[in-house]
């Protein structure tokens, strides 16, 4: 009885926990807005410095037009976030 007590405890908790994880990747709204924002215009800063490099640098022009392309797709994500709340 006492085996069948530690199955029934382990199978409760490891239901649990992916429970859990399962709310947490699931929900978009738990994560933080500020912190995406943040990410995407730290992108799109480093995505244009790569477009100015591969300018002066001359290169090819498949790679500067993914650099475009990937940019143009980073905007996009920034125009389509919420505004930022103003503070003070």
């Amino acid at each position: 009885m006492p085996e069948a007590l530690a199955i029934l405890f382990i199978l409760v908790v490891a239901g649990g926990v992916y429970l859990y994880a399962r709310v947490q990747a699931g929900n978009p709204a738990r994560r933080n807005a500020d912190e995406d924002r943040a990410r995407l215009e730290r992108h799109e800063a480093w995505l244009r410095q790569r477009l100015e490099l591969a300018e002066r640098e001359r290169w090819g022009a498949d790679m500067v037009r993914g650099i475009e392309s990937e940019l143009h797709t980073t905007r996009e994500r920034l125009a389509a976030m919420p505004p930022e709340p103003k503070r003070g």
